[in-house]
């Protein structure tokens, strides 16, 4: 069951294993109550919209949590690659690291980021506790599809019991 405190950590994977399961034992030796995972979009790459306006975070908002840890740069890619199936992607969390996250804590695990009906059921048969129905707000993905469209079809194939959040 999904913990009663409002202390959830938001964990997105690391391109190093080692480095995903030193945040999980992290956020459990800080009394965490459950993980937040978002499969669907990584943290570190700007939607089209951010890079074509050419934004930039600001010098002094860093990401304190990864410091210790190895961050790859980003691949670069050749002219006519796709920046979504030769770039993005290839970092991608699985269905197979979905079951390992879970394998690893004894902490509720929560999916963020599910927009299909066939992904919430099997996110639910691997043993998440919950399923938070979003979008990230356009964030990431320009032109996805609207979270508040997705959620009557993700609650009838879940059943009534089981936890499906939402973000719009």
């Amino acid at each position: 069951a999904i913990g009663t405190e409002e202390k959830w950590f938001q964990l997105y994977f690391q391109p190093n294993i080692e480095a995903t399961l030193d945040l999980i034992r992290r956020a459990e030796a800080a009394n965490y109550r459950a993980l937040v995972v978002t499969l669907d979009a990584t943290i570190r790459t700007p939607s089209l919209g951010a890079l074509r306006s050419q934004f930039q975070m600001p010098a002094d908002c860093a990401a304190v949590n990864l410091q210790d840890y190895e961050i790859n740069s980003p691949r670069v890619l050749a002219a006519g690659e796709s920046r979504i199936f030769k770039g993005i992607m290839q970092d991608a969390p699985t269905w197979a690291d979905l079951q390992w996250l879970i394998n690893q804590t004894h902490l509720p695990v929560i999916v963020k980021g599910v927009l299909h009906p066939d992904d919430a059921l099997r996110i639910k048969k691997l043993g998440a506790a919950a399923v938070v129905v979003s979008n990230h707000g356009g964030r990431s993905f320009d032109g996805a599809m609207a979270s508040l469209n997705c959620l009557a079809a993700i609650r009838a194939i879940l059943g009534d019991e089981y936890p499906v959040l939402f973000d719009g």
